[in-house]
């Protein structure tokens, strides 16, 4: 049966069906590089995640009180979170602030106290989830959550009815999250988002209790709590504000809890170079895979030359061979590595610091550097070889 002239775009095709064995091993060791690949990116962001999480549950690197508010606390009992005063004032007071360039983040709490209800007095947390940075650490649905503006959040010990609702001042509020157990005041709050505060205030005016009345969600504070762009600099950076912030008292975490905050850090960074040298040590694998099977391959080159080939052919049919498959084994590897990231249970890999952007992102890169790799690789032993290739033809001659 006559099949008409052999294609050279088909040969590459040809040659992976004619080598069956081969062309499995090949694909497998691609396979699975890109998925080890990926994996490494995935975990490398996972623990990463976890790292900084830790990190920022910390609380604030500086805590900024008014000065009549600060008196009235106990200073044994500070905790880089916020403790909650019942103080407030302008947030203009603190205008000054924003003439420190080291000063990297500033968040702001206003504190009311709730006694209508059972069990005691509770606190009341306003804050903006927007510029939040102390309260997101702890919430159960992860720190990227925003709560909105119609429900609040709870700590660990605050009750909630089975309808998924609370009592601030007598009015039923949707709870639309919960706060992690955190061993501080934080445990038995309410918290609310600034843009409805208003409305808290209101309903305990309704009650009868006017003491926050002059309280105004938009322009006052009870504490500001600041991040610090460099740890080292969290002690100078206390001090100046101490120094040229009038009527405030500010204090830092301790000295352990900034080592801490550094030694997290640094392990984030340590396991990112780990990891990314393991995965240049199997990509080295993969690229040593290849040689030998290319140099497996001489007499195939040599018999190409003797029907007249020509290095450029010859090298086009053993890249565009090689290009195919590794495509093929990429693609499977990251969509092997992306069902086990979806459908699968990791205790390794926490999914909360992973979304559908991080994933795909990774998949790209995991599967670009196989294939560079392979195709470089394969360009390299392939142009040892035909040289090799070369030199039997003339001794042949």
């Amino acid at each position: 049966m006559n099949r008409g002239p052999l294609s050279l775009r088909a040969i590459p095709f040809k040659s992976l069906r004619a080598h069956p064995l081969r062309s499995t091993i090949l694909l497998v060791l691609v396979l699975a590089q890109a998925l080890s690949a990926m994996m490494g990116l995935l975990l490398v962001q996972s623990v990463k995640g976890e790292l900084e999480l830790a990190r920022d549950r910390l609380g604030a690197d500086i805590l900024v009180y008014p000065s009549a508010g600060f008196r009235s606390l106990d200073k044994s009992c500070v905790q880089m979170l916020g403790t909650p005063v019942l103080y407030h004032k302008e947030r203009a007071s603190l205008a000054r602030l924003k003439d420190n360039e080291e000063i990297e983040r500033i968040a702001y709490q206003l504190y009311l106290s709730d006694a209508s209800g059972e069990g005691g007095a509770r606190w009341i947390v306003g804050f903006d989830p927007a510029s939040d940075f102390v309260v997101a650490p702890w919430l159960d649905k992860g720190p990227r959550h925003l709560i909105p503006s119609d429900a609040v959040a709870v700590g660990a010990d605050v009750p909630v009815t089975q309808a998924g609702t609370t009592f601030v001042f007598n009015k039923e509020w949707r709870v639309d999250s919960r706060l992690e157990r955190s061993g501080s005041e934080y445990d038995n709050a309410v918290f609310v988002p600034f843009t409805s505060l208003q409305q808290v205030i209101d309903d305990a005016a309704n009650m009868g209790i006017d003491t926050y009345s002059s309280i105004d969600p938009k322009r006052d504070y009870s504490v500001a709590l600041l991040r610090i762009s460099d740890g080292k600099r969290v002690e100078s950076v206390t001090n100046w504000i101490n120094l040229y912030v009038r009527r405030v008292e500010a204090l830092h975490s301790d000295v352990g809890l900034v080592s801490t905050s550094s030694s997290l850090t640094k392990q984030s960074g340590a396991i990112g170079v780990v990891t990314a040298v393991t995965w240049l040590l199997l990509l080295g694998a993969l690229g040593v895979a290849q040689s030998l099977m290319m140099n497996e391959r001489r007499r195939e080159m040599s018999v190409w030359r003797i029907i007249g080939a020509s290095n450029r052919v010859i090298a086009r049919l053993f890249m565009r061979e090689t290009l195919l498959i590794h495509l093929i084994g990429a693609l499977g590897g990251v969509a092997l590595a992306a069902c086990f990231v979806v459908f699968g249970s990791f205790g390794f890999l926490h999914r909360e610091f992973l979304d559908a952007s991080s994933i795909l992102a990774s998949a790209g890169l995991a599967g670009a550097i196989t294939v560079f790799i392979g195709w470089a690789s394969a360009r390299w032993s392939q142009s040892k070889v035909m040289c090799a290739a070369n030199e039997s033809m003339l001794l042949m001659r």
